[in-house]
């Protein structure tokens, strides 16, 4: 019974941990500088890697302590971290419905976490979980540094007048293809592959690459020719 509750408690701690460290990158805990939206534009121009640099130093140490985290605690920070995207998305598509900006619905179609989603879930795979947990840290990081959630709360609170989406339409963009580069098949493989602790798991990244490519591919091959 003694060594059960000792269980139950390092899970609890485990669960608690990883939600948390979810809510510290994503609120901003992490960001130490300013960016400028002319700059991170020219980055993501030259590359998912440079784009990711800034994000991926403030977070390298949480991506060096995945290597020792347990797979059912790494599954509560990706699936945290998907719920944040998520969420942001869908209070984005609301807004963009609300005040019927085109560019807005443009950006937040119907439906449109639905690819992403599906692509995301190819990291809760359990040979995925330690480099989609790198990955999605790194996407949080970047997401705060750009001030998503500043932007969603100014507009949710009623401030989404045409003015202020002109003014903050560019950073906007940026938020989804910040989402969007995060699960691009070539730039994710690539990136991980000067991370440390995957330089030497080329099998493990040629596998990502595909199952991102097609997150269906494990479920197309088990079905029996006909």
């Amino acid at each position: 019974m003694k060594l059960l509750l000792e269980n139950w408690r390092e899970y609890n701690s485990h669960q608690e941990e990883a939600s948390l460290l979810v809510e510290q990158i994503w609120t901003g805990s992490l960001v130490r500088d300013i960016v400028l939206l002319e700059h991170q534009q020219a980055m993501l121009e030259e590359g998912i890697e440079s784009f990711f640099s800034g994000a991926f130093d403030a977070v390298k140490g949480k991506i060096k302590d995945f290597t020792g985290w347990k797979d059912q605690k790494l599954m509560v920070f990706i699936d945290g971290a998907i719920e944040k995207i998520q969420d942001f998305f869908n209070s984005m598509r609301k807004i963009a419905l609300k005040t019927q900006d085109k560019i807005l619905l443009k950006l937040f179609p119907k439906y449109g976490t639905r690819a992403i989603t599906d692509a995301f879930g190819v990291f809760r795979r359990d040979e995925y979980l330690k480099a989609g947990a790198a990955v999605l840290s790194m996407v949080l990081q970047k997401l705060a540094e750009l001030g998503a959630q500043a932007v969603l709360d100014a507009m949710s609170a009623g401030s989404a007048t045409a003015t202020m989406i002109a003014a903050n339409i560019e950073k906007i963009k940026l938020f989804v293809k910040t989402i969007k580069s995060s699960i691009d098949p070539n730039g994710i493989v690539e990136m991980l592959g000067n991370i440390a602790a995957f330089k030497e798991a080329a099998d493990l990244l040629l596998n990502l690459k595909k199952d991102l490519q097609n997150p269906y591919r494990d479920f197309e091959q088990s079905i029996p020719a006909v």
